[in-house]
Parts: structure tokens; sequence; C-alpha cells
């Protein structure tokens, strides 16, 4: 077996740039580690989020794409995607960590595009 991956040790502030420049909509689902509050919860990765994160990495270590479980995402749109999915959910938080709970998704129409 062979392993591919084209990711491994990139900078991941690179990868950021260039998931946002590419035109994904990337949304925190799920936190876990000191610095992210329940405020994260369904924020949209942007360059003000990347930045700090960064700020959370300096502080408490905190990976900025959430490597080693500090938070988890959903792509609900990108360059691969005829729809966004949207999204309704609750938020559920302990005290230390927290998650969307999704209560309902569904596909936006977009005009000119046929849905598959």
């Amino acid at each position: 077996m062979k392993l591919f991956a084209p990711l491994w040790q990139e900078d991941p502030h690179e990868l950021a740039d260039a998931m946002l420049e590419a035109g994904f909509e990337i949304v925190i689902i799920q936190v876990a580690a000191h610095g992210l509050d329940e405020s994260w919860l369904g924020r949209t990765l942007d360059s003000e989020a990347i930045d700090e994160l960064e700020a959370l990495n300096e502080e408490y270590g905190v990976h900025i794409l959430g490597e080693g479980g500090e938070f988890e995402t959903l792509v609900v749109d990108g360059p691969h995607m005829d729809r966004r999915i949207d999204l309704e959910y609750e938020t559920e938080w302990d005290g230390t960590r927290g998650r969307l709970r999704i209560t309902d998704a569904s596909l936006e129409v977009r005009s000119g595009v046929e849905s598959r």
C-alpha cells in the first residue's frame, strides 16, 4: 500500500489561504480546545478567523486547521459543488467543548444551475 498525503507538512496558513481563494465555505461544527469557546460554533472560516486561530496557536497551541482534534469543520460550499448546503442547527455546549446539532439541511438553488 502506498500513502498519498499531498497536504502533509504543508504550511497550514498557506493551505487555509488557498482554500479561501478557491471559494470554499467552511463552517466550524465542533470545538474541543482551550481558547475555542461557544462563539466558534457555526462560524465560517475566513481570513479574520484564520488570524484569530493563529493567535490561539501561539497562546494555546491550537492548530489553525484543527489538526489534532481541536475543532472539526464541514465544507458547505465550494468550487466542486453545484449547490451550497444550508444548515439549521442548535448548539450544544458543556462548558469546555461543544458541537452543532444539525436539525435540518437543504441544498440551495442557484440561478442558472441545474440540479443533479
